[in-house]
């Protein structure tokens, strides 16, 4: 039987970085669509509506070319403004052309198409449900396009509100693109459950395929290594969830954001260790393989 890299990697390597790493290709959109402005335009500002993704390193050497991020709704005027890989709310896309700007649309496509779908059903007449966290930009923006849409974080907090949702002839079940899936569908489980007779149920899988495949990969590799150095924003949703997956199943895990930050961690680390690098959809592959170099 053919081996893949994976195998090989499990087998012959004292230090391996996982397969599924580096930018998603909406992450990758938006800074380029970034990157293209301000390089092509020199002088110019290009104001975002928040962090384009959630890596400070990233949006640092960004900020160093001129990108401007606006604080709150104190919204420029006659400037050029990119929307954040994870969308922003139609109210906010309002009044930032009301105030006479050009937008950019840098919402990821992958997200794009989740919202388009979102308000499809809307007009179906199904009531939302949505698996996320309030404070998240993408549970924000999903929150100004839908008009009727009950956030929740956990299944503690969905059985609190699930008679109110149950009270709709029509629901449908819809969560932020980087939350886990087995907690999705324990969501879905529950509810499916408390269905009354003749009341119809939807379940959009609205997760990311991308975000998926770097979990999984966590779950399999993480048990043969002694050490996960998970590498990403601190403020990274999809980043987090692989931090707790490899502690579940590795007892020396590290999430850093950077090499300086990796160095601090060598005094734990002993020659005999053996070490897998992966990191967050926000997180740019240089990075980790800096991490990688510190270990050859």
């Amino acid at each position: 039987m053919n081996r893949t890299r994976v195998d090989l990697e499990k087998q012959t390597q004292r230090v391996a970085v996982c397969v599924f790493s580096g930018f998603c290709s909406g992450v990758e959109r938006a800074i380029r669509l970034a990157e293209g402005f301000l390089l092509e335009r020199p002088g110019r500002a290009l104001y975002v509506t928040g962090d384009i993704v959630h890596n400070t390193g990233v949006m640092q050497r960004l900020t160093s070319l001129g990108l401007k991020r606006i604080a709150g709704d104190a919204f420029p005027v006659d400037q050029t403004v990119l929307v954040q890989a994870h969308g922003i709310s139609p109210v906010a896309e309002e009044a930032l052309v009301k105030s006479r700007n050009q937008i950019i649309n840098g919402t990821c496509p992958i997200l794009r198409r989740n919202f388009n779908r979102f308000c499809r059903a809307e007009k179906q007449g199904f009531r939302f449900i949505l698996f996320g966290d309030p404070t998240h930009p993408e549970v924000e923006a999903i929150q100004g396009l839908l008009n009727d849409v009950i956030v929740f974080r956990n299944l503690e907090e969905l059985s609190e509100v699930s008679n109110q949702v149950l009270a709709a002839e029509k629901i449908a079940l819809i969560a932020q693109s980087t939350k886990s899936v087995g907690a999705y569908k324990q969501s879905a489980k529950m509810l499916i459950e408390r269905l009354k007779p003749r009341q119809l149920f939807q379940m959009h899988f609205s997760i990311c395929d991308v975000t998926i495949l770097r979990e999984e990969e966590i779950k399999e590799r993480a048990p043969l290594f002694s050490v996960v150095f998970v590498v990403g924003g601190k403020h990274s949703a999809n980043t987090e969830k692989l931090v707790l997956l490899a502690k579940e199943r590795c007892q020396k895990v590290f999430w850093v954001e950077s090499v300086e930050e990796a160095k601090t961690c060598l005094p734990s680390i002993s020659d005999t260790d053996s070490i897998l690098i992966g990191g967050g959809t926000s997180t740019p592959l240089q990075d980790i393989k800096a991490i990688e170099a510190l270990f050859l």
